[in-house]
């Protein structure tokens, strides 16, 4: 089968200088998730691609109208994806919650800090901040390569 890639990023914050750019870099992924806080920025990264564009609320998104909800679970090449901003909760129960709910890879932020986590069959990855990270980087995103049901890369990016 062909690789499918899709696009990670979380807590931009309101800056949405960079996704011309992301997408420009990154016309291979198939699906964009936005993992809360501004979850409103992802309508201006959905200006930039073709490809859907999923996100959900994070702890600086309640006093926002905008419709995003909690967590959601999207299915990209027949892998169950769990995404949520991740505030109040620890890898091991977002790992938990996954295996609950069937679910193959959790999308998270919240920390600004990439991370990439094997928890039993449950993969976790969090892009860091595309706008403000914490762990002295650019901003950073990350691909995710799925093949064959498979989740066969996480790669992370700074974007420059």
């Amino acid at each position: 089968m062909i690789p499918v890639y899709i696009g990670v990023v979380s807590d931009s914050h309101g800056n949405n200088s960079h996704w011309q750019k992301l997408t420009a870099d990154c016309p291979q992924v198939k699906a964009w998730f936005h993992c809360g806080d501004y979850c409103r920025d992802a309508e201006e990264l959905a200006y930039y691609t073709d490809a859907p564009v999923y996100t959900v609320k994070g702890n600086n998104d309640y006093f926002d109208t905008y419709k995003a909800p909690d967590e959601a679970i999207i299915t990209v090449d027949d892998i169950r994806i769990y995404m949520t901003h991740g505030h109040g909760s620890t890898l091991k129960s977002m790992a938990a919650t996954a295996q609950v709910k069937g679910v193959q890879l959790v999308l998270f932020g919240h920390t600004h800090r990439t991370c990439e986590e094997r928890i039993g069959d449950v993969t976790l990855v969090n892009p860091g901040s595309i706008a403000l990270p914490r762990d002295g980087r650019y901003g950073t995103y990350a691909l995710c390569c799925l093949e064959n049901r498979v989740i066969k890369e996480v790669r992370f990016f700074e974007i420059i």
